[in-house]
């Protein structure tokens, strides 16, 4: 992993799902920027803890909760192990996410880019007199000034259900 990148964890949250997220594991082992993976089984019936077990061994870590607590309850079991360790971002998906070998690097380049359009958009705020405009004004106008932004960026999965995310840690 180049230094600039960072140390990625990426956070899978499953249930019954065994064929989508032995899918999923494929594609974020052929990303462009090395992240340590952790799988979260919510108790599923259908071996999806022994796929990912017998698949990839020691290439994830696999945390098997002994019951369905949901996809809030696997993510905040993922969370509270990733949190352990020393990571800079920490990436959270559905187990239905294939994605692009770009797709890490994409995310990352994105909360690079929206922390220096924030930046620049409070430089040029300060700077600027607002008179009587309401805070909540200023707000949306910096909402969308930033989305102007940083709304080109594209993210890239090949197939996806639902929306995953990058959190900066530190």
């Amino acid at each position: 992993m180049k230094d600039d990148m960072r140390k990625i964890g990426v956070v899978i949250c499953n249930y019954n799902k065994r064929d989508y997220v032995l899918n999923c594991i494929a594609s974020m082992l052929k990303q462009s920027v090395e992240a340590d993976i952790y799988v979260v089984d919510n108790a599923s019936a259908d071996g999806s803890a022994e796929a990912v077990r017998q698949k990839y061994g020691q290439q994830v870590t696999l945390i098997e909760n002994k019951d369905n607590l949901g996809g809030s309850g696997g993510f905040n079991t993922g969370l509270r192990r990733v949190l352990q360790e020393d990571y800079t971002y920490i990436m959270l998906m559905d187990n239905d996410v294939v994605a692009d070998v770009d797709a890490v690097k994409h995310f990352w380049r994105s909360i690079l880019m929206w922390a220096w359009q924030a930046l620049k958009f409070i430089t040029w705020m300060i700077r600027t007199r607002y008179g009587d405009m309401e805070p909540i004004s200023i707000l949306k106008n910096m909402c969308k000034r930033i989305n102007t932004k940083i709304g080109r960026t594209v993210l890239r999965y090949r197939r996806s259900a639902t929306v995953s995310m990058l959190l900066p840690v530190r």
